[in-house]
């Protein structure tokens, strides 16, 4: 597919751009060559196209609870870096934020 002048004098206007001698036309060539690879993928057969790349139909798995006994709890909390009033920390994800209660380690 090919852009001409007037799109990319178009495109430029759109995006605020002032274009400097000779990008418009490696503009025109660059976009041109993308908007062709584009159009090949389009000619691509879907239907033969398996996207995950099997024909397993369901693949989750049901949760399963499974009690763990009190060593491997211990074992786990002892190897855990921070823990508060008996729960495990974790650095919080948002630090900095306008919420600064949080900012420390959050329970897990």
């Amino acid at each position: 597919m090919h852009v001409e002048r007037s799109d990319i004098d178009h495109l430029a206007e759109l995006a605020h751009m002032s274009l400097q001698p000779g990008e418009a036309e490696k503009y025109e060539a660059q976009i041109s060559a993308i908007l062709s690879y584009v159009s090949k993928l389009s000619e691509v057969e879907h239907a033969a196209a398996s996207l995950t790349g099997s024909d397993a139909v369901n693949v989750w798995r049901d949760d399963v609870v499974v009690q763990s006994d009190v060593a491997t709890l211990d074992a786990l909390r002892a190897g855990f870096p921070a823990q508060r009033d008996g729960l495990l920390t974790v650095p919080g994800v948002f630090m900095g934020t306008r919420d600064e209660k949080h900012q420390k380690d959050t329970p897990l």
